[in-house]
């Protein structure tokens, strides 16, 4: 895989396993949080001992919005990490790299609490839409027993070919906390 794979509001999730084990180009963590910092950087140091073949994973500590994004192919993973003042100041930073660059971005929000935003924006185009339940094994680790998953990517590359329901409506519950689809 040539993408690079960046992870914004990295936390400690399992977003970790999957993007280790999927070969990509480079894969990054950006968290402000020290303290969920050091467990992510522990469990990077982790899946490095046990799978030295799979792509090491770098994680920095610091604002998300002050880390360039990469050049190149670009997968975003967002797990509802920020307010709605810093997605907007993120996508800026995305329309800005696209316009500036022949790449392809893809951004992969999970919870996407503020993905209206996303929707509203010239340079991306909605090509997944899907209410994925937890794996039984994860049931009682968080609140609820699935999260809303909607992924972008860059108009000029999406394909023609969504998926189904890429329409549906993102509803926000629980005080502006849970992203759920229209019926």
């Amino acid at each position: 895989n040539g993408a690079t794979f960046l992870a914004l509001g990295w936390g400690k999730r399992r977003a970790l396993v999957g993007a280790h084990a999927a070969h990509f180009r480079s894969v990054s963590g950006v968290e402000i949080s020290p303290e969920l910092g050091r467990v992510a950087k522990k469990n990077a140091r982790m899946m490095a001992q046990n799978f030295p073949e799979q792509t090491p994973i770098t994680i920095v500590r610091g604002n998300a919005l002050d880390y360039s994004l990469p050049e190149g192919n670009l997968i975003i993973f967002l797990y509802n990490p920020f307010g709605e003042y810093l997605i907007r100041e993120l996508l800026a930073k995305i329309e800005t790299a696209l316009l500036k660059e022949d790449s392809s971005i893809w951004v992969v929000y999970i919870n996407p609490v503020w993905g209206h935003l996303f929707d509203t924006s010239p340079v991306l185009s909605r090509i997944y839409v899907e209410s994925v339940p937890y794996d039984p094994r994860e049931i009682g680790f968080g609140p609820d027993s699935s999260d809303v998953v909607i992924i972008w990517q860059d108009a000029k590359s999406a394909s023609v070919n969504a998926s189904k329901g890429i329409d549906q409506g993102i509803v926000v519950t629980d005080f502006g906390r849970r992203a759920e689809l229209a019926d």
